[in-house]
């Protein structure tokens, strides 16, 4: 059992940040339904949703290749904040073409993904 208080303070750790970004997730839901209506949050939560589907899309792959990389860097070097950084802005610049497009199709991609009774 030697370890364990290290062990807990991660695991303790590792679940409040899983614990706020659950709340940090359902939070504009539960105040668009406080504020207005079903439809506005089911309207809201879909557009979430297919944003949320690019991220999934594409965190996995640079996650395989950063995650190493910045592990090697930090048992290297110590400190990773320039490293991160640059990472950073490379991610977001695939990230913000791919917003960009579903702004532009977002009709095409709601009528596909969601069928026309979606559409306002």
């Amino acid at each position: 059992l030697q370890g364990w208080h290290t062990t807990m303070k991660f695991g303790l750790g590792n679940m409040a940040t899983n614990l706020t970004s659950a709340l940090n997730n359902a939070l504009p839901d539960v105040v668009l339904g406080r504020l207005s209506t079903a439809a506005t949050v089911g309207l809201y939560s879909r557009a979430n949703g297919t944003v949320t589907m690019v991220e999934k899309i594409l965190q996995p792959p640079v996650s395989y290749f950063t995650l190493p990389q910045m592990a090697r860097l930090h048992h290297a070097a110590g400190d990773v904040s320039g490293s991160y950084l640059q990472l950073t802005s490379i991610v977001q610049s695939l990230m913000f073409p791919a917003l960009v497009w579903i702004a532009i199709v977002a009709h095409d991609l709601v009528q596909v993904f969601y069928g026309a009774q979606w559409l306002g």
